[in-house]
């Protein structure tokens, strides 16, 4: 039906509310790292202490793979359909503030100003969404690609 738009997410979130994740964490890691509840990654012991992390996965935090933040990325492949027109790859910044739905919405908009534009819109919306809710605002990027929009 024309108009009408969904998104679907593709990966999982790497954080503490992740049931595997979790099982990782507190399998591997013993005392030096402890799961809050609200699922950030605490380093308990060493120079690192107090920090607090909310992903459990990252390519730029190397000096905590000691901790449980390891940078092995989830790959997964899938076949594109004639329905799928839009492939989002997004931070969690953007991710913890919009649905999948909302965010092929935003980028469905601005599509017609290309991609770059619609990724923008995508990003300043994640960002005011998260700012409503006083949220912390950090890792807000997004990249959108375009197949015969």
């Amino acid at each position: 039906q024309e108009g009408v738009y969904s998104g679907k997410a593709l990966t999982e979130s790497h954080n503490g509310h992740n049931v595997k994740e979790r099982g990782r964490i507190e399998g591997g890691y013993g005392p030096d790292s402890k799961l809050q509840p609200d699922g950030y990654l605490r380093v308990m012991v060493g120079e690192w202490a107090g920090i607090s992390l909310a992903i459990t996965r990252s390519l730029a935090h190397r000096v905590l793979m000691a901790h449980g933040v390891i940078p092995d990325p989830e790959v997964q492949r899938f076949d594109l359909g004639p329905r799928d027109g839009i492939l989002i790859v997004a931070s969690d910044g953007v991710w913890d503030h919009i649905s999948p739905g909302e965010a092929v919405s935003v980028v469905v908009e601005n599509a017609v100003f290309g991609s770059e534009s619609a990724a923008e819109a995508l990003v300043k919306h994640a960002l005011e969404a998260g700012a409503a809710s006083n949220a912390s605002l950090d890792n807000t990027t997004a990249i959108v690609l375009l197949f015969g929009c």
